[in-house]
């Protein structure tokens, strides 16, 4: 089915928990995020993906200050339309 890969860096208030790039690759889908679509304006930002049943692995790398810190979710929502996020 249709999926969206939402990422969320660091807390909406506090630059010092956003990552300043980061890589997020989704099984054979391949890279999802590359380093250029992060900085630390960046609040939150999806990309719809198409998955299929089965196993995935999911690998990031990111690059940031100690305690930078993405949070990321795969839903059929695509949540960087929302104004209040919990």
């Amino acid at each position: 089915g249709d999926y969206f890969i939402n990422v969320i860096n660091g807390e909406e208030e506090s630059k010092d928990t956003k990552v300043s790039s980061a890589t997020i690759e989704l099984g054979s889908s391949g890279e999802v995020f590359s380093p250029s679509d992060f900085n630390k304006n960046v609040n939150v930002i999806s990309k719809s993906v198409h998955l299929t049943s089965g196993d995935y692995s999911l690998v990031t790398t990111t690059n940031g200050q100690p305690g930078s810190f993405l949070t990321i979710i795969i839903s059929t929502f695509d949540i960087s339309s929302y104004d209040d996020l919990p």
